[in-house]
């Protein structure tokens, strides 16, 4: 990470009052039933480490409710959501680990930015996560409601090397860049013709 991106980051962490060495899981998307964010908030309510924030960025039907959670579960004041934001590429830079808890999803897109970003992804074992987070270094896949495996991800990853992670990411999402889309379609189109 540059240093521009390092100091970034760190703006975002004063912003939300985050201790510049606590450990910070980020999450963005839509707060609703499908996202599955409760499961973040139970799972950092498991963690043994107390100095672990946990932001989520979008807005959504079930922010009231996920925020009572937290409260219910003593992680309040480590709940941070963000509702919509236009500049989540600098969330990134602030965070250590992207959680991607989702029940069901296309292609998911946060995945990717995340893991252009060089941060390890926790997803649940869905479509699309699975075909994306492979190398269990640097992520995991976990069923969207094992909150003890997710728990003990989220230990294990809160601790990797960044750098580690970027080779690793890198060399994945290169897969789906546009040239090697194009190149494999175009195959395919000629295998058939």
């Amino acid at each position: 990470m540059s240093f521009k991106a390092a100091y970034k980051g760190q703006q975002i962490r004063k912003e939300l009052g985050i201790p510049l060495n606590a450990k910070v899981v980020l999450s963005v998307g839509e707060v609703n039933k499908n996202k599955n964010h409760k499961v973040g908030i139970e799972a950092l309510s498991k963690l043994n480490d107390k100095g672990v924030y946990y932001v989520i960025c979008g807005r959504g039907p079930l922010m009231e409710a996920h925020k009572e959670l937290a409260k219910e579960l003593g992680v309040g004041d480590r709940v941070i959501f963000k509702g919509y934001r236009t500049d989540v590429a600098d969330f990134y830079k602030m965070a250590d680990v992207f959680l991607f808890p989702s029940f069901r999803e296309g292609l998911p897109v946060a995945v990717i930015e995340a893991m252009v970003s060089g941060l390890p992804v926790i997803a649940t074992k869905i479509r699309g996560s699975s075909d994306l987070v492979e190398n269990a270094e640097v992520g995991a896949l976990v069923a969207p409601d094992d909150i003890s495996r997710l728990t003990r991800e989220l230990t294990n990853k809160l601790n990797v090397s960044r750098m580690k992670v970027m080779r690793a990411d890198m060399e994945k999402v290169s897969t789906f860049r546009l040239n090697t889309v194009l190149e494999q379609v175009r195959a395919i189109y000629l295998e058939t013709t």
